[in-house]
């Protein structure tokens, strides 16, 4: 678990402190065991986030790979202002995508495709966006702003949306897809890049927006990282000063 705080221009004033946990690239299959995955949930959940945000690439596959770990993820929506996902690229691959939301909604997980939901938080609300897969996907920005505007937290699976996103003046982006390389050496750059801007891992800011990259949990082609370890990222976001 990495846990960073944030405090984004642009965040509603006077929104209470909002715990968001951020789990990207599970990529359900023949590496990451239910047993496995269950006992990260678990553990992850004993943290109290307020909202939990699950950021594409659930599978690896085909979409019914997602049947075996249905079960793992419904702590997930223990969280009080919900479990929340956006598609990945790997959610395209094989199978319907429209069954693989319809299986996360089952357990109470909402999908938010060039979507956005308001959201009450304490005193005050947020909007909340996600935005289709920039690679194997639909990304319609003019339909994600159609309902509530442009939201102050955006899920995008690929993190080459932020720069998009800054310039809708989106306060904060959340995204995966990298692995942060899965394999790199000692201090060294990711050896195969997923984002174009090399955005890799960790924590980067543009203008006055900011843009969260996780590793992920799971991984693809090979079933080991190196200088890549995989983690799930609890967000701490405070209203700026």
């Amino acid at each position: 678990i990495v846990e960073t705080k944030l405090a984004p221009a642009g965040w509603p004033s006077g929104l209470a402190p909002l715990r968001v946990l951020l789990i990207t690239d599970i990529h359900a299959g023949i590496f990451l065991h239910p047993e496995t995955l269950w006992l990260i949930v678990r553990q992850l959940m004993e943290l109290e986030p307020d909202l939990v945000v699950v950021g594409g690439d659930l599978v690896t596959g085909h979409v019914s790979e997602a049947e075996r770990i249905l079960d793992c993820l419904g702590p997930l929506t223990a969280a009080p202002l919900g479990a929340w996902y956006c598609m990945g690229n790997h959610d395209y691959f094989g199978g319907d995508p429209a069954e693989l939301r319809k299986n996360l909604a089952s357990i109470g997980i909402r999908t938010l495709r060039n979507d956005s939901a308001l959201i009450r938080h304490g005193r005050g609300s947020l909007v909340l966006g996600g935005i289709d897969d920039r690679i194997m996907g639909r990304p319609d920005w003019n339909r994600l702003l159609a309902k509530h505007g442009p939201p102050q937290l955006l899920m995008a699976h690929n993190p080459d949306h932020f720069y998009e996103a800054e310039k809708l003046a989106i306060p904060l982006t959340l995204s995966g897809h990298t692995h942060g390389g899965q394999i790199r050496f000692p201090n060294g750059p990711a050896i195969i890049r997923q984002s174009r801007y090399c955005l890799d891992e960790g924590v980067y800011s543009y203008g006055k927006s900011l843009l969260v990259v996780s590793r992920g949990l799971g991984s693809v082609l090979l079933p080991m990282r190196w200088g890549a370890d995989a983690e799930a990222v609890m967000i701490e976001i405070l209203p700026p000063t």
